[in-house]
């Protein structure tokens, strides 16, 4: 996000606060992470609302595991800016060239 100039925190939180958008996840994926215990704190990306904009398999296999706390990057954007942002950002990630040519 420093790239592309969007001014973002990163803290924990608590996971009570955190709302999540996509309520269709991988639940085998979710009992893996889990069960491996494979979350290694990686933060995940909430808007400055707190919704989920990405890690949601992160964030229920946290809730899963009844930890009170989750590690976020707070974006300084509101959930339809995030999202809009996130979108642009990944078409941009897709069409940069790889330098494999």
């Amino acid at each position: 996000m420093d790239a592309c100039g969007q001014k973002y925190e990163i803290t924990r939180t608590r996971t009570s606060r955190v709302k999540p958008v996509q309520m269709e996840v991988d639940q085998e994926k979710i009992d893996d992470m889990v069960a491996s215990n494979d979350m290694d704190d990686k933060p995940i990306i909430v808007s400055k609302e707190n919704y989920i904009i990405d890690g949601h398999h992160r964030y229920f296999a946290n809730k899963q595991m009844k930890r009170g706390y989750i590690s976020v990057i707070r974006t300084n954007m509101d959930l339809n800016r995030s999202l809009t942002f996130a979108d642009e950002y990944a078409t941009n990630q897709s069409t940069e060239p790889t330098g494999s040519e």
